[in-house]
């Protein structure tokens, strides 16, 4: 099933805006590229940015299941940032992230006991 992760696309979305007010002006961007050729490849590109990130957190879930199965019982240890994945700037943002994905999955799985 796919996360929506709110965050990250509204960031995709001021980006993908900003873009739009500077191609308004001129109807081109470069050359003879109109500008429903250009935003068709910035879409493409910006989903492809929302998936990789999507594949990223799915990786930091693995590891921090890893280390609670392999003895770390302590959730506050087990969450801490993953070094080879992400960064101390995303730390904070992925754990959100990460907290909206498991109560999903909780919720998911309240729904199928019932």
């Amino acid at each position: 099933f796919f996360f929506n992760d709110t965050a990250t696309t509204e960031i995709y979305t001021e980006q993908i805006v900003g873009s739009v007010r500077c191609v308004q002006e001129t109807g081109r961007v470069h050359g003879d590229i109109f500008y429903h050729q250009y935003f068709a490849v910035v879409y493409r590109l910006e989903r492809q940015k929302i998936v990789q990130r999507h594949i990223q957190i799915v990786k930091i879930m693995i590891k921090v299941f890893e280390r609670v199965l392999n003895g770390v019982y302590d959730m506050d240890v087990a969450l801490q940032r993953v070094v080879d994945l992400e960064d101390k700037d995303e730390f904070y943002t992925n754990r959100t992230v990460l907290q909206n994905y498991t109560d999903l999955i909780k919720e998911h799985l309240k729904l199928q006991k019932k």
